[in-house]
């Protein structure tokens, strides 16, 4: 769901964005079945929470926006994910 994130980080408010990817992550959520309801949620609603503010330094008619944005997103999403099983206890 990250490029459809990014791609939403150009087209709607953070509002919709946000709201956007708690459905997202709640579509994880329901999927995943080895961590708690919520985590991936939450890790989408504060990953595009932290990034959507960087649209602003990539141009949305560059080829190079939309690569550069999801890998972004993949990384901080994967430091977000790191942090909340640290805090929950899961390995």
């Amino acid at each position: 769901f990250a490029p459809f994130l990014v791609l939403c980080f150009y087209r709607c408010l953070l509002s919709n964005c946000l709201w956007w990817a708690l459905i997202c992550g709640f579509i994880i959520d329901l999927l995943a079945s080895q961590t708690r309801l919520g985590t991936y949620a939450f890790n989408y609603c504060l990953t595009t929470f932290l990034l959507y503010r960087y649209k602003y330094h990539f141009f949305e008619d560059r080829l190079s926006t939309l690569p550069a944005m999801t890998f972004g997103f993949a990384c901080l999403s994967t430091l977000i994910q790191a942090g909340i099983f640290y805090l929950i206890g899961k390995p």
